[in-house]
């Protein structure tokens, strides 16, 4: 069973902290890039061209499950790209996951991958990369547009292991907070670098202080 991830300090708080990994992608967005070339490699995704997101936006994420958003381009299109990062995906978030209004920015931006990550194993399958197909008939079937999402989920499940190498030296690290490789040894470093500036402290320690107040509150 995966274990909850305790509240950490801003001195201690790692990838696996919300804030931590929004801020992370917001400040290195490079790595989002990285990222996202891991699990779609056959897409030929070259550069972020637009951050989709703002500071505001990152923050508010931080308070449940955030959603990171770009604009990238390959040799020949702009494509959106999305990655969101989840507690878990029991059947409500998952019909929330798998209804949300992606079929907007489809229509008006073209092409969307989608890049889920989730601490749970949603579908009980051991497997912890799988391949979704998001089709318009199946999620709107009154709707006359056609269109087609493609999306990644990643499970950090404990249990799960992936056949990729550097797949799962990046899922341990997410799970874990262990940095091996390349691109974790990067994204481990800029961490640090998030950690060390002090507006963003003052942000985390705000938003720690706001969910205490909800807990206590609610």
């Amino acid at each position: 069973m995966n274990k909850p991830q305790p509240e950490l300090s801003w001195e201690l708080a790692d990838i696996r902290d919300p804030m931590i990994f929004s801020l992370v992608l917001y400040e290195e967005p490079a790595l989002f890039l990285e990222i996202m070339n891991l699990f779609y490699p056959d897409e030929g995704l070259q550069r972020i061209r637009e951050i989709k997101i703002s500071l505001a936006d990152v923050l508010h994420g931080s308070r449940s499950d955030p959603a990171f958003k770009a604009i990238a381009e390959t040799e020949t299109e702009e494509v959106t790209l999305w990655l969101d990062y989840i507690r878990e995906l029991n059947e409500e978030k998952e019909e929330d996951y798998r209804g949300r209004s992606l079929k907007e920015e489809q229509k008006k931006e073209g092409k969307t991958l989608n890049l889920t990550l989730c601490r749970s194993d949603p579908f009980q399958c051991g497997k912890p990369v799988m391949r979704l197909l998001l089709r318009s008939e199946d999620l709107c079937p009154d709707d006359n547009e056609h269109w087609i999402i493609e999306g990644v989920l990643v499970s950090l499940h404990e249990e799960t292991e992936a056949e990729d190498p550097s797949q799962q030296k990046l899922i341990r690290y997410f799970r874990e907070g262990i940095a091996e490789g390349e691109l974790c040894t990067k994204i481990e470093e800029t961490v640090h670098k998030v950690r060390e500036n002090d507006e963003w402290r003052l942000l985390y320690l705000e938003e720690k202080a706001y969910r205490d107040y909800m807990t206590r509150n609610i």
